[in-house]
């Protein structure tokens, strides 16, 4: 595949009042100069469901239509909260907020990866965990994470609404750009 098709990942989109709450957690968090290289912009905070890579034309036209099947899934509620990390716990690689693995959550995910794999997409074939990044790529070798960052509160109830297709704009401040959205059954 040519080098310039862009590249999507399929995520559930955050209410506009919990991503601000995150913000300010990650506000608080850059306070303490954790040494991330890249901390996640508001606007782009999100659950990823599927990673997609580089997607010509034709195939993101047949998972747009696709996609329009979980727009019958209804509507519901997970719980966010508490730090983690992946990787080294000292020198993490990513920073994220917990987010409730639920029957619900791990059906819709099932159900996005079968979606992809219909239009001859390729999936992640690793152990979903439903998350929220906050920063990524540890830069300094001499310091280590502070523990205590892990006592934060936990944030509450999200309600999951809607699943979006994101194209990934690596030079933009707001690399995040939603190119189809779908909202499940109230």
């Amino acid at each position: 595949m040519p080098q310039n098709v862009p590249h999507y990942f399929i995520a559930i989109s955050i209410d506009e009042q919990t991503k601000k709450h995150l913000a300010s957690i990650k506000e608080t968090l850059q306070d303490k100069e954790l040494p991330f290289k890249i901390w996640t912009h508001e606007k782009d905070l999100h659950i990823t469901l599927q990673f997609l890579g580089a997607v010509d034309q034709k195939k993101m036209n047949e998972l747009i239509q696709i996609l329009r099947k979980v727009e019958k899934k209804p509507v519901f509620p997970v719980k966010i909260g508490g730090l983690r990390t992946f990787g080294n716990p000292e020198k993490p690689r990513v920073l994220w907020v917990d987010v409730e693995k639920t029957t619900e959550i791990g059906h819709l995910h099932k159900v996005i990866t079968e979606l992809c794999l219909e239009v001859d997409l390729p999936v992640d074939k690793r152990n979903y965990q439903p998350h929220i990044t906050l920063a990524k790529r540890w830069q300094n070798k001499n310091m280590i994470l502070d523990k205590n960052i892990f006592d934060s509160p936990k944030l509450g109830k999200l309600m999951i609404k809607e699943v979006a297709i994101y194209k990934i704009n690596p030079g933009n401040t707001v690399k995040y750009e939603p190119v189809a959205v779908y909202r499940l059954q109230e």
